[in-house]
C-alpha cells in the first residue's frame, strides 16, 4: 500500500522565483558570492517548508513501530498543526486513537477515543473523498465501536464498517487493511446464529451477504500483501478454524508468534494467539 505526500512551497512567490532564475543566469565573476548567499537562504528556508511535515509523520510512523504511541500522537499533531487538511496525518491520528481505545479498559473512554478517531477520519474523507486509507481508518474505527457501543447501533455500525473498507478496496485494491477490515467482518456476519438473522431481517432490514469464504479469500491476500502484521495471521487462524481447518490455522498462529511486534495491540494479539494455541491442541 502505497501512501503519497504532498509537496508545497508556502514560502516562494512569483517574485522569489523570477529571482532564483535570473540567479541562475548570473554566476561568474562578483556575482558567484550573492549567488552562493541566495542558495544558502533558499535551502535554509523553503526546503525545510517541504519536508517537515513528511519527517514528522516518518517519525510518528517509527514511534509507532517502536510502540510509543505518545510519541507517535505528538509528532502527528505537529504535522496536523502545520497541515490541517492533510489526509495522510488525519487518518494515522484515527488509527492511532482506535488503536488506543481497543486497549482501554473502560468503555466510556474507549468510546471518547473513537469519537475522536471518527472525526478524523471523516476529516480525511472531507479533505480526500477518494484517499483509500482515510476510508479505512473510518472503517476501523466503526469497527472496534462495535465492540462497546450499545446493542441498538451496532447494526448501522456494522453497515457502516463495510460500506467504508468496500470503498477503501474501489480505491485502492491492494489495500490490505482494508481487506483485514473486511475479512474479519465476514466471518462474524458468517457465523451469526439463523435466529440472530431472522431477528436482524425483521428489525432492522437484515446486513449484506457475508461468507466464510470470502473472508478467507480476503484474510489470505491481506497476509500476501503484508506478511509481517501479527494481527492477519491471527485473523485468519479464526476464519480456517471456522471453516474447520485446523491444521492451516495452527500454522498461522506460530507464524503470528513468529513476528516481531509492530503496533501497539500486538501484545494482546500475541496473547490471543496463545491461548487459541493451547485450546486448539
Amino acid at each position: 500500500m502505497s501512501v503519497s505526500f504532498p509537496s508545497r512551497l508556502n514560502h516562494t512567490d512569483g517574485n522569489s522565483v523570477l529571482l532564483f532564475i535570473t540567479e541562475c543566469h548570473i554566476v561568474t565573476g562578483s556575482n558567484m558570492l550573492r549567488f552562493i548567499v541566495f542558495l544558502a537562504v533558499l535551502f535554509a528556508t523553503v526546503l525545510p517548508a517541504v519536508a517537515q511535515e513528511d519527517v514528522l509523520i516518518a517519525r510518528g510512523d517509527s514511534a509507532q513501530v517502536s510502540l510509543d504511541p505518545r510519541s507517535a500522537m505528538k509528532y502527528y499533531q505537529e504535522a496536523e498543526k502545520m497541515q490541517p487538511e492533510n489526509p495522510d496525518v488525519l487518518w494515522r491520528i484515527s488509527k492511532l486513537y482506535t488503536d488506543l481505545a481497543a486497549g482501554e479498559a473502560s468503555d466510556d473512554v474507549a468510546l471518547r477515543q473513537l469519537d475522536h478517531a471518527v472525526t478524523y477520519a471523516n476529516r480525511a474523507i472531507a479533505a480526500a473523498p477518494r484517499h483509500s486509507m482515510a476510508q479505512a481508518a473510518l472503517a476501523i474505527a466503526y469497527g472496534q465501536k462495535t465492540v462497546v457501543a450499545p446493542n441498538s447501533e451496532k447494526v448501522e455500525l456494522s453497515r457502516l464498517v463495510r460500506m467504508h473498507a468496500v470503498k477503501a478496496l474501489e480505491f485502492e485494491r491492494d489495500n490490505y487493511v482494508a481487506m483485514l477490515v473486511l475479512g474479519i467482518w465476514n466471518r462474524e456476519i458468517a457465523e451469526l446464529s439463523w435466529v440472530v438473522k431472522l431477528a436482524l431481517d425483521v428489525v432492522y432490514g437484515g446486513l449484506p451477504d457475508a461468507s466464510l469464504e470470502e473472508s478467507r479469500r480476503l484474510l489470505q491476500r491481506a497476509a500476501q500483501l503484508s506478511p509481517d502484521q501479527i494481527m492477519t495471521h491471527v485473523e485468519l487462524a479464526k476464519t480456517l478454524k471456522a471453516m474447520d481447518d485446523e491444521t492451516a490455522a495452527k500454522r498461522h498462529l506460530r507464524k503470528a508468534l513468529s513476528l516481531p511486534k509492530r503496533d501497539i495491540g500486538d501484545s494482546r494479539r500475541i496473547e490471543e494467539a496463545r491461548k487459541l494455541l493451547r485450546e486448539w491442541t
